[in-house]
């Protein structure tokens, strides 16, 4: 895992995001030939809060999985792992 895990509480389900991989492109301009750096300003930390930097120099973008789970299966999980 690359980044920490993120936890989102809806209900009673638990949806975790687990990053795969982050994938890190060339310089914006060669996948977007119109890209003007000023276009991203001040929006870096909503579009890429772990690297709000690097959203200036490359274009980059992860693979995730979402595990969806409910009490229950949090139950059964922490029984498992004896907890």
């Amino acid at each position: 895992m690359i980044d920490a895990q993120r936890i989102y509480q809806i209900g009673e389900f638990a949806v975790t995001r687990v990053t795969e991989t982050r994938i890190e492109f060339s310089p914006p301009d060669r996948l977007l030939p119109d890209w003007k750096p000023d276009t991203m300003a001040g929006y870096e930390q909503q579009l890429a809060p772990s690297h709000p930097a690097d959203m200036r120099e490359r274009i980059v973008t992860s693979v995730h999985t979402w595990v969806v789970s409910t009490s229950s299966t949090q139950e059964s999980a922490s029984a498992k792992r004896g907890q």
